[in-house]
Formats: structure tokens, sequence, C-alpha cells
């Protein structure tokens, strides 16, 4: 980013992280015992700091960051939710940076266990993404962050973030753990005109794309009834989950570091472990475009319908 971090110490910049489980039960520890001299202290220390609200706040303080500070828990979607958070805040001028991040780390694999059993994970352990035989996700870890500043103030661009939003489906008959491909698709087309986006213009789509059953199917619709209407070029589908697994609350901003590599390198990587199409998927193949090799890339094409600077 070219910018000394010393130089932030004291600075109005703010620390936004995305996180969902936290390891060893939320820092409790096994029967603290108050005959054992000291153990008390242990116990308050492990709580204290391994609880999920000091995620963002240790940061800050060891940085003497003296803007926002704070956690955001939204499930899959943590670390996105948490840049947009950032992103809000920098536009109205409330901090002069920000440091969002993304973590999720398997410290409890039971839960895996779980999940595998309820048709969730893959019990091949294949993340097929895309593909006729996706039966799930499969886990990973991350530990990621971006550092967001305005233009002027940058000594190197890397992206530009030009639209940051989150909804949420609401009340749906599926029941609640089920994707609704409207919503998705009124929030895409809410960004796009937000930020005088063409949508038709678009080069590429970096997807949350998991393996899962439902997931896949409803966000490719969306995909499509936003970005394809009047479109006259293929659109590329990205899906690092392809590629990592799904590293859940830091799956957001680890897909937005891989399109900056993907910038910087004007390449797109294959998306593995796909051989067939998915059938229900086939509908919207041409014109969106799964990447199963090498594609080059070059991330400097005209987008908006008139310049927006954020």
């Amino acid at each position: 980013m070219g910018v000394n971090p010393q130089s932030l110490r004291g600075s109005n910049t703010g620390v936004y992280v995305g996180a969902t489980h936290t390891n060893a039960g939320e820092g409790y520890p096994d029967y603290p015992q108050s005959d054992v001299d000291g153990s008390i202290d242990i116990a308050l220390f492990q709580i204290l700091h391994s609880s999920q609200h000091l995620f963002a706040n240790r940061i800050s303080f060891a940085n003497d960051f003296k803007g926002p500070s704070l956690m955001v828990d939204t499930a899959c979607s943590s670390s996105l939710s948490a840049m947009t958070l950032a992103y809000n805040d920098l536009m109205l001028g409330n901090t002069d940076a920000a440091i969002v991040c993304g973590t999720y780390m398997v410290f409890q694999p039971f839960l895996t266990e779980i999940q595998v059993e309820a048709g969730i994970c893959s019990p091949r352990g294949v993340s097929a993404v895309l593909d006729e035989s996706a039966d799930g996700y499969v886990k990973s870890e991350a530990v990621c962050c971006l550092f967001l500043q305005r233009r002027q103030d940058a000594r190197r661009v890397y992206s530009h973030v030009v639209s940051a939003r989150v909804n949420v489906d609401g009340r749906k008959k599926a029941g609640m753990f089920y994707p609704s491909a409207d919503t998705q698709e009124q929030l895409m087309r809410q960004s796009c005109k937000l930020a005088a986006i063409d949508p038709p213009s678009l080069t590429y789509f970096e997807a949350h794309a998991t393996g899962t059953k439902v997931g896949d199917l409803q966000e490719i619709k969306a995909i499509y009834n936003s970005y394809c209407e009047g479109r006259t070029e293929l659109l590329p589908v990205g899906a690092l989950k392809s590629n990592m697994g799904h590293s859940e609350a830091a799956s957001g901003v680890s897909s937005v570091v891989k399109v900056m590599i993907a910038y910087e390198n004007e390449c797109i990587p294959p998306n593995i472990n796909f051989n067939k199409l998915k059938t229900e998927l086939k509908r919207y193949f041409p014109p969106l475009l799964a990447v199963t090799e090498k594609y080059p890339y070059n991330p400097v094409q005209p987008l908006h319908k008139k310049r927006a600077d954020a």
C-alpha cells in the first residue's frame, strides 16, 4: 500500500473485522479452580482476550488507531459487510482510512461433521462449484485484510471501490436459510444504479458460489438477470471457493484479494473441479462463461455511464 504503518499511529483509522466462530468455545476455560493460585486471573484473561468483541479492538489498541473499531458477524457475508461499513464511513467523512479484515479458522471439527450430515458440506471433500457433481461446500481457513483510503491520499491504487451495499432476504416461504435470487438481483441492480454502472458493460463477476445444491442456482440466476440483458459479450464468472474452499466469514475479502491479484496479472485463474455444468444452470451459459482455464483479462475498460469518483 506504500504507507508506513507507524505513520498511521494516532490517526482516525477504522478497523472492521468480519468473523464468526471463535476458538475454544468463546474463550471460556475448563473448570477454573478457585483454590489454585492465579487460576481466576488466567480464566479472566482467556475470556476477555478470546472474545469476539476484541478482534478489532486489539488491532486498534496495538496500532493506536482512533477510528471506529468493531466486529461484524453476518455469517458468510461478514467480511464484505464489514467492508461496506468501512466504505460508508469513509464516504461520510467519519474516518480517514480503514482496515477491513476477514478471518475464519476451524478450531471445532465437530461443526464440519454436523454440516456433512446435514448435507451442507461435501462428504467427498471436493469443492465442485457449478459442476453437476456438486454436493456441498468444503471448509477452508483464511486470515486476510484490505487497506481502504481515499484516492487522493493513496500512493498505490490496486482497485477502486465504487459501490458497497448489503441487504437481507426478509421472510421467505422456503425457510430462513434458503437463498433468494430476487433479493440478490435487487441488490445488484441498486448497486449498479447508485454507482452509475451500466450492467451489460460489466466484464467479470467473482461469484460467492459455494458448491451447494441450491445456493449456486439462485446466485447464477440473479447474476444472469442483473447483467445479461442487452449483453453482446460473454461474462466470465469466477469462483475462488473452487480453488481454496469456503472460508466463510473471510470469504468476501478473500475474493476481493483474488480479484486484485487477477487485475495485477491481467489473468483470471481457472475454477477447478469443473467437468460438467450443472443441468439447472445450462440456460444461463452462455452468455455467462465459467472460467475453466487461464483467462486473459484487462480490467481497464469503461464500466460507467458517467464518471462517479468515490
